[in-house]
């Protein structure tokens, strides 16, 4: 912006049709921790990392509809989780939500980190 220019106007929108999404994780041990990670299509909106319950699952609440890849890992640590070229070898599952949508998917955790 030029000095003495007239700043453009900022248009904010508010929706009140937001997603929700309630994954479960499987996972062959149950002592095994793991991380649900969000990441939407957009790439306007940054991913979202969040622990099971005791139930093994998590509800993700107020999302934009749209497309999400959703995964569940053992461990975030060293994951370029931001990159989509360094999420392309991993096999989540692609799901889009419809405004005021709740849905549900399970998923396999992911092994990482483990020796």
């Amino acid at each position: 912006m030029a000095p003495g220019a007239q700043p453009q106007p900022i248009t904010v929108t508010l929706r009140n049709d937001c997603a929700a999404l309630q994954v479960g994780v499987r996972s062959p041990n149950p002592n095994t921790p793991a991380t649900i990670l969000l990441i939407p299509a957009s790439r306007t909106t940054q991913p979202v990392a969040a622990e099971p319950d005791q139930a093994g699952s998590h509800v993700f609440t107020g999302l934009s509809p749209g497309e999400y890849q959703v995964y569940a890992f053992s461990s975030l640590e060293g994951l370029e989780y931001a990159n989509p070229e360094a999420m392309r070898e991993f096999s989540g599952q692609q799901i889009t939500l419809s405004p005021n949508q709740r849905a549900s998917i399970t998923l396999d955790v992911i092994a990482r980190g483990e020796k």
